[in-house]
């Protein structure tokens, strides 16, 4: 089923005769829609530890019969007491939900418009909006809650402008632009009582804006349990933009120039898990000679034999970046049949930087990892600044005959950034983020730890970090702006008063795109 409702208004009006005016709206929109989710649950008896195949302890190498429950830590017998009842019949997909999506939206602005005279105008308009979702997690808590759980948005924006025109032939457009948005999404049991409190889970963070509820369970073959492994995440944009535009007229040319500035601060949060994750699918538990089965990823659970433990650092990176923008363009009419647009822009982005210099890059060369330090922005930044990118631009309307019109246009623009997640902020990375994943292959070894002991100290310490055993991010120091081509052309033919018919052919080409890859990726062997 799906219910929405969406309402609003307008206002607007004189505050001074021709003067003054302003303008307002609102707009609100509820949303609610269920869908069917099934998921993989243990069954009643499989809770009690009972399973229908013999099941060996590694460890102590005492086998457990098919039918005779199994000595369960106190971690799963509560973990597994959390979750409901299978509510179907069968096996897989035993447990179905009518899961439940709520959207709902508030937004509002407001604009003021002041003839100061009748060559100098003023406006202002501010925007503001609140935006929240959540999805019911497909398992309830305490041992479900997996999902994006509560995603939000929140934005302010504000815009000052005015326009003065000192003569007939020259107009001045001034403008400030500021925008904030915050947005992110938090797992459904933030807040509550902590991994340690509630399940005896030491070693995770304690920090408010992570901790709460069941860390992340991935038992293959079953449904997910606990938080979803990549909760929570946020960044938090700011935008300063000021531009200016002049235009006047001589004859048969309109000369426009123009400059913009935009100065970006970003708060990002994209590492996880934070709140750690468990993995079993080792199968240490099925006897020797046994065919490989789900339920023995089931009773590794049972057992705390996990064969996987990640943990990430929690780290808030600041990021910074500069873009300016300057234009020239020329527009000019050549006779009664052809006009020509020509124009030139330049185009300059500073690489990010964070605002602590917590930053750093990899140097294949010395294979070890740089940091960045106060100076210029390539200290700063680690990567070299692009000045190069000057984008011509050329554009022609040519009327060949009284109803005929070709017009054709080509024109260079840069592509200065293009989030890939967190895999291209170089903030984001070894020493201060470690991504530490401890894999397990023997139960019986002494540097085995089970699900019941936590995680260790120190885990995600920087003295842990190793960068030839990492995942690591690199950017080149000479990574330069991806250059973008845009043309097109198009013939126009009127046919009687009422009809006209266009044809046109419109391209793109990019180089040197930014590309997400394997720098140490390893040569195919052919042989």
């Amino acid at each position: 089923p799906l219910r929405r409702n969406q309402f609003g208004g307008v206002l607007g009006g004189p505050i001074s005769r021709n003067r003054a005016f302003f303008f307002g709206d609102y707009e609100g929109f509820r949303q609610t829609r269920k869908t069917t989710t099934f998921s993989t649950i243990p069954t009643t008896t499989q809770n009690q530890g009972v399973l229908a195949k013999d099941v060996r302890d590694p460890r102590t190498g005492v086998v457990y019969a098919a039918g005779a429950p199994i000595p369960m830590t106190a971690f799963a017998r509560k973990v597994l007491g959390g979750l409901p009842a299978p509510n179907l019949a069968s096996v897989a997909n035993n447990y179905s939900l009518a899961q439940e999506f709520t959207a709902n939206s508030d937004k509002a602005g407001g604009k003021v418009d002041l003839q100061i005279t009748s060559a100098l105008s003023v406006f202002g308009r501010y925007g503001w909006r609140k935006f929240s979702s959540d999805d019911q997690p497909p398992l309830p808590l305490p041992s479900g809650g997996g999902g994006n759980g509560n995603i939000y948005v929140r934005n302010k924006q504000l815009v000052l402008g005015t326009t003065y025109v000192p003569g007939t032939r020259s107009l001045l457009e001034l403008r400030l632009g500021w925008s904030n948005t915050q947005g992110g999404k938090n797992p459904p049991a933030l807040g509550s009582a902590s991994a340690l409190t509630e399940y005896g889970v030491a070693g995770l963070p304690d920090d408010a804006r992570i901790s709460g509820g069941l860390p992340s369970q991935s038992i293959t073959g079953y449904a997910a349990l606990g938080r979803q492994a990549t909760n929570p995440q946020w960044q938090y944009p700011t935008l300063w933009n000021p531009k200016v535009n002049y235009t006047w007229l001589m004859g048969r040319q309109s000369l426009k120039a123009g400059y913009e500035f935009q100065r970006i601060n970003v708060e990002v949060q994209d590492v996880n898990p934070l709140y750690g994750l468990d993995t079993y699918n080792g199968q240490f538990s099925r006897p020797v000679g046994a065919t490989a089965d789900n339920l023995y990823n089931l009773a590794d659970f049972m057992l705390g034999l996990r064969a996987q433990y990640a943990l990430s650092t929690l780290f808030v990176a600041n990021m910074r970046q500069n873009l300016h923008f300057a234009y020239l363009q020329d527009d000019v009419r050549i006779n009664d049949t052809l006009t020509l647009n020509v124009g030139v822009r330049y185009e300059y982005a500073t690489p990010m930087w964070e605002a602590n210099n917590t930053l750093t890059n990899f140097d294949p060369t010395t294979v070890r990892m740089v940091a960045a330090t106060d100076g210029s922005i390539s200290e700063r930044a680690l990567v070299d600044p692009d000045r190069n990118n000057v984008a011509p631009r050329l554009g022609l309307a040519y009327t060949v005959a009284p109803k005929t019109v070709v017009r054709g246009g080509w024109g260079i623009s840069y592509v200065h950034a293009n989030r890939i997640g967190s895999a291209n902020l170089l903030a984001i990375n070894g020493p201060q983020v470690i991504r530490a994943a401890v894999v397990q292959g023997d139960p019986t070894a002494a540097t085995f730890r089970p699900t019941e002991q936590g995680y260790p100290d120190g885990l995600t310490d920087a003295s842990r970090f190793v960068p030839t055993g990492a995942l690591v991010s690199y950017i080149p120091r000479d990574y330069h702006s991806s250059p973008v081509q845009s043309w097109y052309a198009s013939v126009q033919r009127e046919f009687g008063p009422n009809m006209l018919v266009d044809v046109a052919y419109v391209g793109n080409k990019a180089d040197d795109v930014l590309l997400l890859a394997n720098y140490n990726q390893a040569t195919p062997n052919n042989a």
